[in-house]
């Protein structure tokens, strides 16, 4: 999904209740996503140049739980690059979606009450997709507002003239795996984990083609302070061709935030600013 400024999605579930021995319809489940104005509090995406769209984008995948105590994935079906779209999904014959839904799809886990969500430490870049983690409970209403538990911190790199991999290094927390997800007041939250084994993110990308040849990087993360990290470009052939480092300097990602480091068109590379539009 493009993520950009933090607006408010909502997701119908277009499915009727089962009812004795009513077989269930034939064909997909089918899950209406939308963005809304209706809280502030419930964000979609981060569109930091017009600050007011949100759009699917072709092969969005949600995670959604069901009754048979495991996730099934929901791909969107229609409505790409629209702020409404469809997304199905094939289940058997007497199974509905329960608890909880989450964006991006991954291997997520719900198990004795407690939801984590598994982030990666491979993706691919895709422009303007932050991959930033959402969370939506799914209750009778079966409308399910999503709302950010994590950020994201985004690095701007000019003249990138070949392709490879952006490698992101934490060495003072982990950002990747399992985390737990916790709700304060309605609003799922979780947290950067230290360990001294710290943690690497890799985005494998292909020659840049962006306009003035600058792209951003999205690496997203728990909500956190980060002190130590640093990032490196490689070549296809693995060999580094670029290497910045962002120590000591206190980097605080918070709940929905866009932590926006300095473009990299000077040697230096000292901190960012939290941005939340």
């Amino acid at each position: 999904m493009k993520r950009f400024v933090l607006i408010p999605a909502a997701v119908i579930l277009l499915f009727g209740c089962q009812k004795g021995t009513e077989e269930a319809p034939s064909g997909p489940t089918i899950l209406t996503a939308s963005s809304s104005q209706v809280a502030p509090d419930s964000k979609v995406g981060i569109d930091e140049e017009t600050a007011t769209t949100c759009t699917w984008s072709e092969n969005d995948k949600i995670s959604v739980f069901t009754s048979e105590g495991s996730f099934e994935t929901f791909t969107l079906s229609s409505g790409a690059g629209e702020k409404t779209g469809k997304f199905a999904a094939n289940l058997e014959s007497g199974v509905t979606v329960a608890d909880y839904a989450i964006y991006p799809a991954g291997a997520h886990s719900y198990t004795g009450g407690v939801l984590k969500i598994n982030m990666p430490d491979r993706y691919t870049f895709d422009e303007g997709v932050s991959n930033i983690p959402m969370v939506a409970t799914v209750d009778e209403s079966l409308l399910l507002n999503f709302k950010h538990c994590g950020g994201v911190i985004r690095f701007g790199i000019r003249n990138l003239t070949v392709k490879g991999t952006f490698i992101f290094t934490c060495r003072t927390h982990r950002v990747t795996g399992d985390f737990d997800v916790v709700f304060s007041d309605g609003l799922p939250m979780m947290e950067a984990v230290e360990d001294e084994k710290g943690s690497v993110v890799s985005i494998s990308f292909e020659k840049p083609v962006a306009e003035e040849n600058l792209y951003y990087f999205y690496v997203p993360v728990p909500a956190g302070s980060y002190t130590d990290f640093s990032i490196e470009i490689r070549d296809e052939s693995g060999a580094v061709v670029m290497t910045k480092s962002a120590a000591n300097n206190k980097n605080v990602v918070g709940r929905g935030t866009v932590l926006k480091m300095k473009t990299l068109v000077q040697p230096e590379f000292t901190g960012g600013n939290e941005g939340t539009e």
